[in-house]
């Protein structure tokens, strides 16, 4: 449905507090500084009054005799959709199948409906709701998809921190409850593209010899985020919940990887004095943005 995501933001500005609505708006943008279009759709259907309805929710309420019932259940949709993280798992001329890479749920999307150039295992930032699949709007990030393993890494640690606080927290809550989160955490992604040089991935690679007792010794040291083609990814996280390496566990490689080579270093302290002979080192590497990319 075109242009409805507007129609109530049109709405809003001219029924609501303005001064309100500039300090929401000054919030937003001091935090999210390379996806400012994001803002109408967190504005509309996740941003929380004082009265706990979203503006969505309260135009719903305001103008439901105005409005069509297939608009009013597109609105309720979107409403209850969240912003999140997808995998293209498929691509062909006519649809596109996107995985979401934390809650598992697969959507098939007519490949017209996306109008960035993507590829096989590129990553989407988007909103997607309703039984046949449908974007609330056109404002779709495309992210490269050697970017996941530090994308999930980075998204683990914030959710994992929103759980110390709040215990049964989901993914699909927290995406709801916490997008400018996911924005400038995307953010952050999208800068190294920009630093070349100045960002440095420390790497260490093993052969796995005994892939489940490795695999129950990392899932005592964090939860998983399980991909395609039987990848695992833990966080590992310090005794302050800062994540300190990203661990891609596969059925015959484990990778370690960390931002700052003292890290890494102890963490390979760590398991192989650990797993002992289960793992075998194959070789630590020391890789740029340009390498990653």
């Amino acid at each position: 449905m075109e242009f409805i995501t507007e129609e109530i933001i049109t709405y809003v500005y001219n029924n609501y507090d303005n001064k309100l609505l500039k300090n929401i708006e000054d919030v937003f943008f001091e935090r999210v500084k390379k996806n400012k279009q994001q803002f109408a759709d967190w504005l509309v259907y996740d941003y929380i009054n004082s009265n706990k309805l979203s503006f969505g929710e309260m135009f719903l309420q305001n103008m439901k005799n105005n409005i069509k019932e297939e608009k009013r259940e597109f609105i309720e949709e979107a409403i209850k959709g969240f912003l999140s993280i997808y995998e293209v798992t498929k691509k062909t001329k006519d649809r596109v199948l996107l995985k979401n890479l934390f809650t598992h749920v697969v959507y098939s999307v007519p490949f017209g409906h996306i109008e960035e150039d993507i590829n096989k295992h590129d990553m989407v930032a988007c909103r997607i709701v309703g039984e046949d699949s449908r974007f609330v709007s056109d404002n779709i990030i495309v992210l490269p998809s050697q970017f996941k393993t530090m994308l999930v890494g980075y998204v683990v640690e914030a959710y994992d921190m929103k759980k110390n606080h709040s215990m049964y927290i989901t993914y699909e809550e927290y995406f709801k409850g916490y997008a400018i989160e996911l924005l400038e955490i995307i953010d952050k992604l999208l800068s190294f593209q920009n630093q070349a040089a100045d960002i440095t991935l420390y790497q260490s690679s093993y052969a796995v010899k005994d892939y489940n007792i490795i695999k129950e010794y990392l899932k005592g040291l964090s939860s998983a985020i399980e991909l395609d083609d039987d990848i695992e990814i833990y966080t590992l996280l310090d005794h302050q919940k800062t994540a300190i390496a990203e661990i891609t566990l596969e059925k015959q490689r484990l990778e370690v990887a960390c931002n700052s080579k003292e890290d890494r270093n102890r963490v390979k302290k760590l398991f192989e004095g650990q797993l002992k002979n289960r793992i075998i080192h194959l070789k630590d590497e020391e890789l740029t943005i340009d390498d990653i990319l």
